[in-house]
């Protein structure tokens, strides 16, 4: 195994735009899986807990495709004080309930609940992906520095055991970190291919939806006229072009579990 070259790959299935459109579901994750499995790349996909009721067997249909399931939180509500426990145990529960055994977890938004770890520890987590780096008006995790990597969280329990929660940040936002999401490699194109790859990437299906099928009232924000940029066809094109480029590159891509394996981050 060769950690310069392997790499995790991420998808964040929820909501369209952060509603609770789902045509992303139908129309792109199937289209998804089959470039996924073209390419023989395997990912975890952060699965808001909710879309069980509604979409069981694409999500059963993901695992049997070989990629791992984990949690992105009950209904994609930004965490606080009041819902962290309960988003993230019910979640669990939920999928466990489906028969889905899921031990990874990602917040929305990458918002965390100063009892974050404390939350996880008791629902039974493993691992973690909710910190990153920067972004104006949510969170300035600068003590992960720019260039962030997985490292084990430890807690001392009063048996005196330790719990490990092995945490993958997620580098966001500044330079050279800004190609580490499909959302930056739209924006900045084709200048975003030029920048230095990170060892874990993120995508949302909904960011290869035509402009057209996206929830318009999420259009009119500063945001939203950023995220218009290259959807559809071009996202699509944009994304195979930097698969191509790490391909050469000889990029192993896996799924977080995986890449916590490969890597031996929690020995």
């Amino acid at each position: 195994m060769n950690k310069m070259t392997l790499r995790i790959m991420t998808v964040d299935l929820e909501g369209d735009f952060d509603t609770k459109n789902v045509k992303s579901l139908e129309k792109i994750v199937p289209k998804l899986l089959d470039l996924f499995d073209s390419r023989s790349i395997k990912a975890t996909f952060f699965v808001v807990s909710e879309l069980l009721d509604s979409h069981l067997n694409l999500i059963l249909e993901i695992r049997r495709r070989g990629h791992e399931i984990a949690s992105h939180s009950k209904t994609h509500s930004f965490l606080n004080s009041k819902n962290s426990l309960i988003e993230i145990q019910e979640s669990k529960a939920q999928f466990e309930g489906a028969g889905i055994y899921v031990t990874g977890f990602r917040s929305p938004g990458f918002i965390t609940a100063n009892s974050h770890f404390e939350d996880l520890k008791k629902c039974g987590y493993s691992y973690d992906s909710s910190l990153a780096v920067f972004w104006p008006g949510r969170y300035m995790n600068f003590w992960l520095g720019f260039r962030p990597q997985a490292f084990v969280q430890e807690s001392q329990e009063t048996s005196g055991n330790k719990t490990k929660i092995v945490e993958l940040p997620m580098p966001t936002f500044f330079w050279p970190l800004i190609n580490s999401g499909l959302s930056y490699l739209r924006l900045f194109s084709p200048v975003s291919l030029l920048f230095r790859n990170q060892y874990m990437f993120y995508l949302h299906p909904w960011e290869f939806l035509e402009k057209s099928d996206l929830p318009q009232e999420k259009l009119k924000s500063f945001l939203g006229k950023l995220l218009q940029r290259n959807t559809g066809d071009k996202a699509w094109k944009i994304f195979e072009k930097f698969l191509d480029q790490c391909e050469k590159k000889k990029v192993e891509w896996v799924s977080c579990s995986e890449y916590i394996e490969k890597v031996g981050v929690a020995k």
